[in-house]
């Protein structure tokens, strides 16, 4: 089982962008529009504040990048008891919680919303803010996970006043 320590990422107030390395590549933030909608307006990051789900597709960008929509909530990948791949949206916990050894005892929850596909070419995936150009970003988590298309669970894990986290299950797609 991975014990590592958690790398959390941030955003500054709106969303988070998680998608295929190679596909994020071009994201040009506040600074211009990279999906291919004939005739989008706008830039990418305000194409990704029009995401109201816990986590949602952009029109025109694909299944390679989703949005971590509802709240900017401080953001990493962990593993799970059983080995998969996940993302822990931080809600609140008490400060004598040991984070890492609850995040990991994580099985599964009630479903938020229907899943959500995402499909990585590269073999990496990441998560950054999504006012930042990606070539310009100087925040940014990474793990490697194997090509394939892939579903993104929205579930709660909460123990009473000790801790709330947004779960997002990155499970193979059947």
């Amino acid at each position: 089982m991975k014990t590592s320590v958690l790398e959390w990422v941030n955003s500054s107030g709106g969303p988070l962008v998680c998608g295929d390395k190679e596909a994020v590549s071009d994201w040009k933030g506040t600074a211009g529009f990279s999906g291919s909608k004939f005739g989008q307006k706008g830039t990418d990051y305000q194409s990704s504040c029009l995401v109201n789900d816990y986590v949602g597709h952009m029109d025109g960008y694909g299944n390679s990048i989703v949005v971590l929509g509802d709240e900017p909530l401080q953001t990493a990948f962990f593993h799970t008891f059983t080995e998969d791949l996940a993302i822990a949206r931080w809600i609140y916990a008490d400060p004598s919680v040991d984070i890492n050894k609850e995040l990991r005892s994580f099985t599964e929850s009630d479903s938020l919303q229907p899943a959500v596909t995402l499909e990585i070419a590269s073999g990496s995936i990441v998560i950054f803010d999504a006012s930042v150009e990606f070539k310009n970003c100087s925040s940014s988590i990474i793990e490697g996970i194997n090509p394939g298309l892939y579903k993104l669970t929205s579930e709660k894990f909460q123990i009473g006043r000790k801790y709330s986290f947004l779960i997002h299950r990155i499970l193979p797609a059947a």
